[in-house]
């Protein structure tokens, strides 16, 4: 089936080995203009000075060939996997956008979702810790043993029969967990969005589709939690208008996804873009459920900076997150996991696209049984759809102006800015009332001597659900006092009553959270 072509694709040329004197023997960098065709797209993980990309300097180059001694071994590799399969055009961001024009890189971003949709399949260099890892590896022998066959007689070589075992091929979790590629920001997304991936492991081949997880040792694989046919990942192809996703599953992919790393932090944005727009989609034809026990939910609403509007009450409720996996039961573990050493917190700091480290929700329920403590006022310049460029380079601000309850509340001050979250619990009195709150500071936040909290959402009790009522808010330092104007520091909750009293002495006011 054909579909729009990218921007730029790599014509593969003809392969010399079964040249019928038509077509160029090298490839070259072909400029689409809305053209008709099958193409291939590359999941490959960069390494930190990348040998060979496409510039504002060789983009006319590029045009007219690409020796393909010139290309890495994984770019050459999937060139060669073209031909063969008979593809003519090959998808590889580092030669089909120009990355040193924030222009195109912005615009070629955006565009990520339709791109990794829209190819045939894609080839994943899963065993490749850079572009020069190649595809076509020497594969990993496995440990063997042979010994004489109880049997008698013997084999077709006149020979006494003898019998052998090895140790199991790695199942697909187990060679996607071990693989360079796992950890990786960017891959997350083009896994999901795929409709097929092709995987060269370092054992075997793996296929992995919409309906079905194959390898050569396999025939069809069980849902393991890695496979994204299972949970998250792929389950967005298998959604119908009949069913629909929980409404907490944007979460559990940002639990997921926020425990990979990128090669250039401010990267979180722009490659979980594609991701939002297909949950969009999918939640935008999702509006009823015939599973009474699952709530339907609409998504008639915005994407602001990596949280939705319609849940932005218990989506702005994040937190670090120590744990193996999705939490339900929140807050998230304190559990120490990898941050980069040099890594300080970003702008928006109300998002969790601002921090380098795994996030869970602070919520142990849905967020159709929270109840709203505050009011969105102007959400428009946290929208950030088009301009993804801007963001990578730090001259986009992202703001939202609320109106809530906001208190300064009885915190002890913390001059060092710690790595790692502080949790503690504040225990102080309001009109000789005693409360106690829970709070987590987050990492590399200090807690100055005026610390405000600002109401976020109340859960107030339901059916089916363990969790006390409780209150929750954010921790805001404030940054600019005459425009009102606050960053988040932390995340807290505390009993209903005691939340109240906390937040007794403040006032409802509009503030623009940066």
């Amino acid at each position: 089936m054909r579909s729009t072509l990218p921007t730029r694709v790599i014509d593969v040329g003809a392969d010399p080995l079964r040249d019928d004197g038509v077509g160029a023997l090298e490839p070259f960098l072909f400029e689409s203009r809305g053209q008709l065709d099958r193409y291939v797209a590359l999941s490959h993980r960069w390494e930190a000075n990348l040998s060979f990309k496409t510039t504002l300097a060789n983009l006319d180059e590029h045009k007219q060939c690409i020796p393909l001694s010139t290309l890495p071994n994984t770019f050459q590799d999937a060139v060669v996997v073209c031909r063969a399969v008979g593809i003519q055009y090959l998808w590889i961001d580092a030669i089909c956008i120009v990355q040193d024009s924030p222009e195109d890189w912005g615009k070629e971003a955006s565009r990520m979702a339709a791109i990794y949709r829209d190819a045939v399949f894609t080839i994943s260099a899963l065993d490749s810790a850079s572009s020069n890892g190649g595809l076509f590896r020497q594969r990993r022998l496995l440990p063997s043993v042979t010994f004489p066959s109880p049997l008698e007689g013997q084999d077709a070589s006149g020979k006494p029969p003898v019998l052998g075992m090895r140790v199991a091929a790695p199942r697909f979790d187990q060679e996607i967990e071990a693989s360079p590629l796992n950890s990786r920001g960017w891959i997350y997304q083009e896994r999901t969005i795929s409709t097929a991936t092709l995987h060269y492991g370092g054992h075997q081949m793996m296929w992995e589709c919409r309906t079905k997880v194959a390898s050569e040792h396999d025939s069809e694989i069980q849902q393991f939690s890695q496979a994204l046919t299972y949970n998250i990942g792929r389950i967005f192809w298998l959604t119908t208008n009949n069913s629909n996703l929980r409404p907490g599953a944007w979460e559990d992919i940002v639990n997921v996804y926020t425990r990979k790393r990128f090669t250039v932090p401010s990267d979180r944005l722009p490659a979980i873009m594609g991701v939002a727009q297909l949950f969009s989609d999918i939640m935008g034809r999702s509006n009823s459920s015939s599973n009474p026990l699952i709530p339907a939910i609409t998504y008639e609403c915005t994407f602001l900076a990596g949280l939705w509007s319609a849940n932005l009450h218990r989506q702005l409720l994040w937190g670090y997150d120590g744990s193996d996996g999705p939490n339900i039961l929140g807050p998230p573990k304190l559990n120490l996991v990898w941050v980069p050493p040099s890594w300080k917190p970003r702008l928006p700091s109300w998002s969790w696209i601002s921090v380098d480290y795994p996030v869970g929700s602070w919520v142990g329920v849905e967020a159709q049984d929270l109840h709203w403590d505050f009011k969105v006022i102007d959400a428009s310049r946290a929208c950030l759809l088009a301009n993804l460029a801007a963001y990578r380079s730090g001259k986009a601000s992202l703001e939202l102006d609320l109106f809530g309850r906001v208190a300064q509340l009885e915190i002890p001050a913390m001059r060092i800015m710690s790595q790692q979250p502080v949790r503690s619990t504040v225990r102080a009195k309001q009109r000789h009332e005693p409360y106690t709150l829970h709070i987590t500071i987050d990492p590399g936040c200090a807690v100055s001597h005026a610390t405000y909290g600002f109401k976020v959402a109340t859960y107030r009790g339901g059916a089916g659900y363990l969790a006390p009522k409780q209150s929750y808010f954010l921790l805001l330092e404030q940054v600019e006092r005459r425009c009102n104007r606050f960053k988040r520091i932390g995340v807290g909750s505390g009993s209903v009553s005691d939340v109240d009293l906390a937040f007794g002495e403040g006032s409802d006011t509009g503030l623009t959270l940066v």
